[in-house]
Protein backbone atom coordinates (compact mmCIF):
# COMPACT_ATOMS: atom_id res chain seq x y z
CA UNK A 1 0.00 0.00 0.00
CA UNK A 2 1.58 3.70 -1.02
CA UNK A 3 2.07 6.14 1.58
CA UNK A 4 1.19 9.60 0.40
CA UNK A 5 2.60 12.52 2.05
CA UNK A 6 2.01 16.04 1.92
CA UNK A 7 3.89 18.97 3.43
CA UNK A 8 0.80 21.67 4.27
CA UNK A 9 2.17 24.94 5.26
CA UNK A 10 0.05 27.68 6.73
CA UNK A 11 0.71 31.03 6.99
CA UNK A 12 -1.31 33.22 9.35
CA UNK A 13 -1.30 37.29 8.33
CA UNK A 14 -2.84 38.61 11.63
CA UNK A 15 -4.79 41.88 11.65
CA UNK A 16 -4.55 45.06 13.49
CA UNK A 17 -6.90 44.76 15.80
CA UNK A 18 -6.50 42.28 18.25
CA UNK A 19 -10.27 40.88 19.27
CA UNK A 20 -10.95 41.13 15.52
CA UNK A 21 -13.29 37.92 15.04
CA UNK A 22 -11.87 37.06 11.38
CA UNK A 23 -8.52 35.69 11.09
CA UNK A 24 -7.97 35.73 7.37
CA UNK A 25 -5.42 32.66 6.36
CA UNK A 26 -3.71 31.48 3.38
CA UNK A 27 -3.19 27.39 3.26
CA UNK A 28 -0.67 25.91 0.50
CA UNK A 29 -0.09 22.42 0.09
CA UNK A 30 2.62 20.80 -1.99
CA UNK A 31 2.30 17.91 -4.54
CA UNK A 32 2.16 14.36 -3.23
CA UNK A 33 4.91 12.15 -3.08
CA UNK A 34 4.46 8.57 -2.66
CA UNK A 35 7.25 6.88 -1.05
CA UNK A 36 6.01 3.03 -0.30
CA UNK A 37 7.43 1.21 2.82
CA UNK A 38 8.62 4.85 4.32
CA UNK A 39 7.48 6.93 7.73
CA UNK A 40 7.05 10.61 7.71
CA UNK A 41 9.51 11.46 10.16
CA UNK A 42 9.63 14.79 10.85
CA UNK A 43 8.97 18.22 8.67
CA UNK A 44 11.17 21.01 9.73
CA UNK A 45 11.91 24.75 8.30
CA UNK A 46 15.20 26.01 7.62
CA UNK A 47 15.14 29.90 7.49
CA UNK A 48 12.50 31.48 5.88
CA UNK A 49 12.78 30.04 2.41
CA UNK A 50 13.60 26.04 2.97
CA UNK A 51 11.64 23.14 4.69
CA UNK A 52 12.66 20.00 4.70
CA UNK A 53 10.56 16.73 4.97
CA UNK A 54 12.57 13.27 6.29
CA UNK A 55 11.19 10.05 5.46
CA UNK A 56 12.44 6.90 7.14
CA UNK A 57 12.22 3.04 6.59
CA UNK A 58 13.64 2.32 10.00
CA UNK A 59 17.20 3.38 10.31
CA UNK A 60 18.18 1.82 6.96
CA UNK A 61 17.07 4.16 4.56
CA UNK A 62 16.19 7.91 4.57
CA UNK A 63 14.57 10.04 1.93
CA UNK A 64 15.16 14.22 2.79
CA UNK A 65 12.75 16.44 0.29
CA UNK A 66 13.61 19.95 0.57
CA UNK A 67 11.17 22.50 -0.52
CA UNK A 68 10.78 26.23 -1.44
CA UNK A 69 9.06 28.79 0.63
CA UNK A 70 5.87 27.97 -2.13
CA UNK A 71 6.20 24.44 -1.53
CA UNK A 72 8.17 23.75 -4.54
CA UNK A 73 10.24 20.29 -4.40
CA UNK A 74 13.63 22.16 -4.87
CA UNK A 75 15.96 18.71 -3.78
CA UNK A 76 15.80 14.98 -2.77
CA UNK A 77 18.38 12.73 -1.74
CA UNK A 78 18.36 9.07 -0.68
CA UNK A 79 20.91 7.99 2.28
CA UNK A 80 20.89 4.16 2.74
CA UNK A 81 22.92 2.08 5.80
CA UNK A 82 23.75 -1.61 5.64
CA UNK A 83 21.20 -3.45 8.05
CA UNK A 84 24.00 -4.45 9.97
CA UNK A 85 25.82 -2.02 10.44
CA UNK A 86 25.62 -0.08 14.18
CA UNK A 87 22.87 2.81 12.60
CA UNK A 88 21.15 -0.11 10.43
CA UNK A 89 20.67 -2.21 13.73
CA UNK A 90 19.26 1.17 15.74
CA UNK A 91 15.81 2.04 16.64
CA UNK A 92 13.38 4.90 17.24
CA UNK A 93 15.47 7.63 14.98
CA UNK A 94 14.12 10.96 15.17
CA UNK A 95 16.01 14.08 13.71
CA UNK A 96 15.59 17.27 16.09
CA UNK A 97 16.76 20.31 15.11
CA UNK A 98 18.78 22.63 17.69
CA UNK A 99 19.83 26.41 17.32
CA UNK A 100 22.63 25.37 14.55
CA UNK A 101 22.70 21.72 14.26
CA UNK A 102 20.59 19.18 13.80
CA UNK A 103 21.06 15.21 14.14
CA UNK A 104 19.70 12.45 14.06
CA UNK A 105 19.27 10.54 17.21
CA UNK A 106 18.79 6.90 17.38
CA UNK A 107 18.51 4.09 20.40
CA UNK A 108 21.36 1.25 20.29
CA UNK A 109 20.05 -1.91 22.31
CA UNK A 110 22.73 -4.75 22.83
CA UNK A 111 20.13 -7.79 24.44
CA UNK A 112 22.85 -9.76 25.40
CA UNK A 113 24.73 -7.14 27.42
CA UNK A 114 21.39 -5.50 28.62
CA UNK A 115 22.93 -2.41 27.59
CA UNK A 116 20.57 0.69 25.88
CA UNK A 117 22.06 3.52 24.73
CA UNK A 118 21.30 6.69 22.28
CA UNK A 119 23.75 8.04 19.45
CA UNK A 120 23.68 11.25 17.44
CA UNK A 121 24.65 11.53 13.29
CA UNK A 122 24.94 14.93 11.93
CA UNK A 123 22.47 16.24 9.53
CA UNK A 124 23.41 18.73 6.76
CA UNK A 125 20.14 20.52 5.74
CA UNK A 126 22.04 22.27 3.19
CA UNK A 127 23.33 18.94 1.59
CA UNK A 128 20.11 16.89 2.37
CA UNK A 129 22.99 14.26 4.07
CA UNK A 130 24.82 13.21 7.03
CA UNK A 131 28.16 14.55 7.83
CA UNK A 132 30.64 11.86 9.70
CA UNK A 133 29.96 9.17 11.77
CA UNK A 134 27.46 8.34 14.61
CA UNK A 135 28.74 9.11 18.22
CA UNK A 136 27.32 7.38 20.74
CA UNK A 137 26.29 9.68 23.81
CA UNK A 138 25.50 7.41 26.83
CA UNK A 139 25.10 3.91 27.72
CA UNK A 140 23.51 2.24 30.39
CA UNK A 141 22.52 -1.17 31.84
CA UNK A 142 18.66 -2.55 32.23
CA UNK A 143 16.46 0.99 31.25
CA UNK A 144 13.31 0.31 32.37
CA UNK A 145 9.83 2.69 32.20
CA UNK A 146 10.30 6.38 33.58
CA UNK A 147 7.27 7.25 35.31
CA UNK A 148 9.31 10.39 37.17
CA UNK A 149 10.21 11.47 33.68
CA UNK A 150 6.70 12.83 33.40
CA UNK A 151 6.93 15.79 35.93
CA UNK A 152 8.80 17.78 33.12
CA UNK A 153 6.09 17.46 30.97
CA UNK A 154 4.42 20.80 32.40
CA UNK A 155 7.48 23.19 31.62
CA UNK A 156 6.71 25.21 28.37
CA UNK A 157 10.21 26.20 27.74
CA UNK A 158 11.14 22.74 27.27
CA UNK A 159 10.79 20.34 23.64
CA UNK A 160 10.10 16.52 24.51
CA UNK A 161 10.93 13.59 22.41
CA UNK A 162 10.57 9.72 23.11
CA UNK A 163 13.20 7.31 21.90
CA UNK A 164 12.15 4.48 23.52
CA UNK A 165 12.24 4.35 27.41
CA UNK A 166 15.27 7.71 26.73
CA UNK A 167 13.10 10.34 26.68
CA UNK A 168 15.34 13.61 25.00
CA UNK A 169 14.69 17.76 25.97
CA UNK A 170 15.49 20.95 24.23
CA UNK A 171 15.87 24.06 26.21
CA UNK A 172 14.50 27.03 25.20
CA UNK A 173 17.26 28.64 23.16
CA UNK A 174 17.76 25.34 21.37
CA UNK A 175 21.21 24.98 22.72
CA UNK A 176 21.72 21.95 24.95
CA UNK A 177 19.51 18.51 25.35
CA UNK A 178 18.29 16.69 28.11
CA UNK A 179 18.29 12.91 28.26
CA UNK A 180 16.10 11.01 31.28
CA UNK A 181 15.81 7.50 31.94
CA UNK A 182 15.63 5.35 34.27
CA UNK A 183 17.68 1.98 35.20
CA UNK A 184 15.33 -1.51 35.86
CA UNK A 185 14.93 -2.23 39.24
CA UNK A 186 17.07 -4.80 41.11
CA UNK A 187 15.25 -4.71 44.39
CA UNK A 188 11.48 -6.14 43.67
CA UNK A 189 10.44 -4.91 47.50
CA UNK A 190 9.11 -1.29 47.79
CA UNK A 191 10.96 -0.96 50.80
CA UNK A 192 14.20 -1.57 50.18
CA UNK A 193 14.24 -0.38 46.91
CA UNK A 194 15.92 2.73 46.04
CA UNK A 195 15.14 3.59 42.37
CA UNK A 196 18.10 5.17 39.92
CA UNK A 197 17.07 8.62 37.50
CA UNK A 198 19.40 9.11 35.16
CA UNK A 199 20.34 12.77 33.73
CA UNK A 200 22.66 13.40 30.68
CA UNK A 201 23.31 16.76 29.24
CA UNK A 202 24.81 17.54 25.90
CA UNK A 203 25.76 20.89 24.61
CA UNK A 204 24.99 21.69 20.56
CA UNK A 205 28.46 20.14 19.91
CA UNK A 206 27.17 16.56 21.52
CA UNK A 207 29.49 17.23 24.42
CA UNK A 208 28.72 16.17 27.17
CA UNK A 209 28.27 19.05 29.76
CA UNK A 210 27.68 17.04 33.16
CA UNK A 211 25.05 13.71 33.75
CA UNK A 212 24.94 10.40 35.65
CA UNK A 213 23.06 8.26 36.94
CA UNK A 214 21.97 8.91 40.25
CA UNK A 215 20.02 7.16 43.06
CA UNK A 216 16.40 8.60 44.46
CA UNK A 217 17.29 9.61 48.55
CA UNK A 218 13.53 7.62 49.47
CA UNK A 219 12.75 3.74 48.72
CA UNK A 220 10.25 3.24 46.58
CA UNK A 221 7.54 2.63 49.73
CA UNK A 222 8.45 5.83 51.00
CA UNK A 223 7.62 8.16 47.67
Amino acid sequence: MKSKFLITFIALHFSLQLFSQQVPYKIETSEGIDIPGYTNLTTLPYGPHTIIQVNSRGTESFKFFSYSSDLKLVKENTVNFDKASEIGKAYHPFLIKLKSKSYLFMRNIDREKQLDGISALEFSPANLNFVGTAKRLYTAERIGANPLDYRLLGNPMLRRYELGPHSAYVCGDSTKMLFVYMPKKTELRDKLNFEKIGLQVFDEQMQKMWGGEYTIPHSEYDM
